[in-house]
């Protein structure tokens, strides 16, 4: 979810130091009651959207003319241990998109790209550099993709995923273990002080 705020023009901003002086600083009261005044106000709530249905926002800039830029999508990995110990892994399909909204939260671009977004900037000569998942996709202002390259530090992307994943699997299965064997250790300590007379217990 995506907040807009609007900062105070001038006059205002001046009529509300006279009105009070310091209004970034605390009020005189007791240190557990300390008041701040805010300086902005939030005017409209954006939630991004594809084809009318929630995307998530994984991050965002403001271009040179405002808009907003949003890294949105992309798929999303969950392991969920079963009752016999074993791990099931469950990938979330969603279109990975680089979205242009306008300062009033209207949709003016979207473009699709070929990993996950979850980087964005944009160079002062209005290129936009959009990163993630090991890749960097160079981009004019008006969100045309130039160029899309690995990240030079990431070497071969697959076999890191696929290590990283095999890890996680088994650390998940080691851990299911342990709680396995916890869960078996306290059963049959219960069922041993069943056993004994209370006068013993």
């Amino acid at each position: 979810m995506l907040a807009f705020v609007r900062c105070l023009t001038p006059p205002v901003l001046l009529l509300l130091m006279v009105l009070s002086p310091a209004a970034h600083l605390p009020v005189q009261s007791s240190e557990a009651d300390k008041i701040y005044l805010p300086t902005h106000k939030q005017i409209q709530s954006l939630k991004p959207q594809h084809n009318d249905a929630p995307i998530t926002l994984n991050t965002f800039c403001l271009d040179s003319d405002g808009n907003i830029l949003a890294c949105v999508g992309g798929d999303t990995t969950e392991y969920v241990p079963a009752e016999d110990g074993s791990v099931e892994t469950r990938i979330s399909k969603a279109p990975k998109l680089l979205q242009k909204y306008s300062p009033e939260g209207k949709l003016l671009k979207e473009v699709e790209l070929d990993f996950k977004p979850t980087a964005i900037n944009q160079a002062a000569n209005g290129t936009i550099f959009v990163a993630g998942t090991g890749k960097v996709a160079r981009l004019t202002a008006d969100c045309e993709v130039l160029v899309v390259a690995s990240s030079p530090h990431i070497g071969d992307l697959d076999a890191m995923k696929a290590k990283a994943e095999t890890a996680a699997r088994e650390q998940i299965q080691a851990m299911t273990g342990q709680m396995t064997e916890q869960i078996k250790r306290l059963e049959q300590r219960i069922a041993t002080l069943r056993e004994k007379p209370v006068e013993e217990v």
